[in-house]
């Protein structure tokens, strides 16, 4: 799903009705951490497994018992660690970093992206059996623009949130609020609508949230590309060269200020020849009126 849809409190609904929902639920954004950390941070480390590891930790893997591990953005993942993580999820074990020894882990494992991870299979950037081992069971969650009905409840579901919060109690929405909510695309999904309603409930200061309280950002319009302008037509390739031919001659006799023997001996050519270009080029009668400046 995309960014903000809430794959997470999905994540906490499939934990919560599991068999094991007395077991933790441990949650780890992978694209958060650095490459270095992500095998510590999963699968554990030894003490002085490297410089500042001054404790043993078991990883989430580990830590998480029969419970469920909560990986996010899996998709960023870089492919060494990708590797290292798919033969932890087919041997059903870990090596902490610094150990020898391989240490078995219970914990069921959900993973969440908001790329198309079947695409970063096409593209090289995402290991194609590690696709095939986590996609079990997929869920789409769609964005919020796509299920616009279920506005009305989440907004009141999150305001009541937001209230309880700091010790208050919801507001009311408007309908014509309700109905700005409800036409509004939503770019950031739930959790920009949790946002607007945040600074809705700051604004309204316990009075029914209006329009007004309502910072909604107009959708900004794709650009369209300017319609490409006509190319100009081209000459005859005979016209080129003698257009050419034409500045390059009057350049040399620029640089020889006028002298025609000067300019054949620059251009490499006999001064008959020149004089023949001269005169077939229409530049017979070009002198030199001051240094530097040229006429015809």
């Amino acid at each position: 799903g995309e960014t903000g849809t809430g794959k997470e409190v999905v994540a906490q609904a499939i934990h919560a009705s599991g068999p094991h929902r007395d077991e933790p639920l441990l949650s780890v954004n992978v694209a958060a951490l650095p490459d270095t950390m992500v095998e510590s941070e999963l699968f554990g480390h030894e003490r002085g497994a490297f410089t500042g590891a001054d404790r043993k930790r078991v990883g989430i893997l580990r830590a998480a018992s029969s419970g469920t591990v909560f990986l996010d953005e899996i998709g960023e993942l870089s492919l060494p660690v990708q590797a290292k993580l798919l033969r932890a999820l087919e041997a059903r074990e870990v090596t902490p970093v610094g150990a020898d020894t391989a240490v078995p882990f219970r914990a069921r494992i959900l993973c969440a992206t908001h790329r198309n991870l079947l695409e970063r299979v096409r593209s090289g950037e995402f290991r194609e059996d590690l696709y095939y081992r986590i996609n079990v069971l997929r869920i789409d969650i769609p964005p919020l623009r796509a299920r616009k009905e279920d506005i009305p409840l989440l907004a009141q579901h999150l305001l009541q949130r937001l209230a309880s919060r700091s010790g208050r109690k919801a507001p009311a929405i408007e309908p014509a609020a309700m109905e700005a909510l409800c036409a509004y695309d939503w770019p950031g999904n739930v959790r920009e609508l949790s946002n607007v309603l945040e600074r809705a409930l700051i604004l309204s200061e316990g009075r029914p949230i209006t329009p007004r309280e309502l910072p909604l950002q107009p959708a900004i319009p794709t650009p369209t590309a300017p319609e490409p302008a006509a190319a100009p037509p081209l000459m005859r390739l005979q016209d080129a060269i003698e257009r050419f031919e034409r500045e390059h001659v009057a350049a040399a006799l620029l640089r020889c200020h006028g002298n025609r023997e000067q300019a054949a001996k620059l251009l490499d050519l006999s001064p008959a020849t020149l004089y023949r270009k001269l005169d077939k080029l229409g530049l017979k009668g070009f002198a030199v009126k001051d240094r530097g400046d040229a006429r015809e």
